[in-house]
């Protein structure tokens, strides 16, 4: 399962629109919907710990895409 698709699961099960986590994390709501739908990869050093945190995901649980670029 690759990064955005795991952003969409963990948004739903807290119950949050796109809009409303593109403004916890400080990006616009297309950004979102283009993470989730594959179009773009938040960086995993940088915007992905920043949705975690949004979502209250652990550190842990934190996805690795296994794409290789």
């Amino acid at each position: 399962m690759q990064r955005g698709e795991q952003i969409a699961i963990w948004r739903k099960k807290r119950g949050f629109t796109q809009k409303e986590l593109a403004e916890k994390v400080g990006v616009p709501r297309s950004l979102i919907a283009q993470w989730e739908n594959g179009i773009r990869r938040p960086h995993y050093e940088n915007m992905f710990p920043r949705v975690c945190k949004a979502l209250e995901v652990e550190v842990e649980l934190r996805l690795k895409d296994t794409r290789t670029d």
